[in-house]
């Protein structure tokens, strides 16, 4: 008998699934396990590399990075405009600020600063802490740049 599992099909002897992945009553996979089976490997794009932890489920590898959406605001409280570019200091990875002040970082360290360069010249810092949450978006909100 085989699986199938996921958006891509993959199929696999049931005996190569780990004993809580499958439900022999249902026949079902467990939907929170189907990521194991089904993502492809990929690399992060950090310089570093020294954030990200590689593991191997099933045939397939995947890495767990530190990283974080952040909310970045100005020293009046509004949200930073769309589009700016940041870095964060220390291990030079980039970024772009979304809407309502949003960046996703990567390759977060437990206390962090980054440099936002803004639309009319000028630069600001912004500083915060990042503890990573085990399964969840770590989301950092209200982060001041002056």
């Amino acid at each position: 008998m085989t699986a199938t599992c996921g958006l891509r099909r993959k199929s696999m002897a049931l005996s190569q699934l780990p004993e809580e992945a499958y439900s022999p009553r249902t026949g079902l996979m467990m939907p929170s396990l189907w990521w194991m089976w089904v993502l492809p490997e990929w690399k992060s794009s950090s310089r570093t590399g020294q954030s990200a932890r590689r593991t191997t489920a099933a045939g397939y590898s995947y890495q767990i990075s530190k990283a974080a959406l952040v909310t970045i605001k100005d020293k009046e409280g509004l949200p930073l405009q769309a589009g700016v570019h940041g870095v964060l200091q220390g291990s030079g990875e980039e970024f772009v600020v979304g809407y309502d002040g949003q960046a996703y970082i990567r390759n977060l360290g437990s206390q962090n600063t980054v440099e936002i360069s803004l639309n009319d010249g000028s630069k600001c810092l912004a500083e915060f802490p990042y503890e990573q949450q085990s399964g969840k978006q770590v989301v950092i909100d209200d982060v001041r740049c002056q």
